[in-house]
């Protein structure tokens, strides 16, 4: 699998393009006390996406994602994994966020 590192508070984190393995884009999400890694993914239109979500033991609000342009929402138990998949139909700039809108992403799906 792809190991992602958090950034340093108050760095920009570089885009995290996902990668396509047997026709399906796939990111490790994790779910940090504070924040997302990563926060700003990068998928391609028309192509099936897995987001392995992977909340830290000590999670609070970031256990809550909301994916409101997709109609998603889940919440992954403290230590816990679960998976959401969808298919990006449309090309743009798709805010996540935890439940309380303290903890932020952005989905960026392009035509590749």
């Amino acid at each position: 699998g792809i190991v992602i590192g958090q950034p340093e508070r108050g760095s920009t984190a570089a885009d995290f393009s996902a990668p396509v393995t047997n026709g399906v884009q796939e990111v490790d999400l994790k779910m940090n006390v504070f924040d997302y890694a990563p926060n700003n993914i990068v998928v391609r239109k028309n192509v099936p996406v897995r987001i392995n979500l992977k909340a830290a033991p000590d999670a609070g609000c970031t256990r809550s994602i909301v994916f409101p342009a997709f109609g998603i929402s889940k919440v992954v138990p403290r230590g816990g994994v679960e998976t959401i998949e969808f298919t990006p139909a449309q090309e743009g700039s798709f805010p996540f966020r935890c439940s309380m809108a303290m903890a932020r992403g952005t989905i960026v799906v392009k035509n590749a």
